[in-house]
């Protein structure tokens, strides 16, 4: 699911002891709302003169958030100003680090970055509860029936928030052997608003007629489909 935001925090001029020279350094994070599982990335760009000895960033995180992967990049690029007829050529490295976070348990956590002791800057990240937003049902017009008998139904796919469903889900093949489905795939995936419990919510329905192949007591599968925000 994507909740893309931005936090820039910006640091300039930064004057190193190391054997790199800071020039300029910012940092930026991706999403600043996350839920309980995701995952946000923050990267932090520094320009320096030479990539040699340049540490990596000090990241401070609250315990509600967890660095679950790093890892960085260096280009370089060069730049010729000419001032009063005498031409400088300057030779610049950047640097990109990145850093993943995995958001653990709901509330509101800052975020600091420092380099070299140098702060960059700070921010904050909203980790909510990993709520179910999409339910789904399997509806039945009878328990009972006979063999070969038909038996209408409602595969229905209900959601808090607006997501497609890319393609048909294939209702026949998870009933099993135990039943024959007819079901129309040219039935239009698109969600239709209705109120449920007070609440506007997402609605798909596709419908289908089910025979029973043999007697006894038959258990639905559980059906997967495909969707996303």
């Amino acid at each position: 699911m994507a909740r893309i935001g931005s936090l820039i925090l910006v640091a300039s001029a930064l004057a190193s002891q190391a054997s790199a020279r800071v020039l300029k350094a910012d940092a930026g994070i991706d999403v600043q709302r996350l839920r309980v599982g995701e995952q946000a990335t923050l990267t932090v760009q520094v320009r320096v003169d030479v990539a040699a000895g340049t540490p990596w960033p000090d990241l401070q995180l609250a315990e509600g958030l967890a660095v679950v992967g790093k890892d960085s990049s260096a280009s370089t690029s060069r730049s010729i100003t000419i001032i009063n007829g005498s031409r400088q050529d300057e030779n610049l490295v950047v640097i990109h680090f990145q850093f993943r976070l995995a958001a653990k348990k709901p509330g509101t956590y800052p975020v600091s970055i420092s380099l070299e002791g140098k702060p960059l800057g700070k921010g904050q990240i909203v980790v909510e509860d990993a709520t179910q937003d999409v339910r789904t049902a399997t509806i039945l017009d009878k328990r009972t029936l006979y063999v070969g008998q038909q038996l209408p139904f409602t595969w229905r796919l209900t959601t808090e928030e607006p997501l497609q469903v890319p393609k048909f889900p294939d209702i026949r093949t998870a009933l099993g052997n135990g039943f024959y489905s007819e079901t129309r795939d040219s039935q239009q995936l698109q969600l239709k608003p209705v109120v449920e419990n007070g609440k506007q919510v997402g609605r798909l329905d596709i419908t289908g007629n089910l025979f029973p192949l043999r007697a006894g007591i038959q258990k639905l599968p559980s059906t997967a489909v495909e969707y996303s925000f």
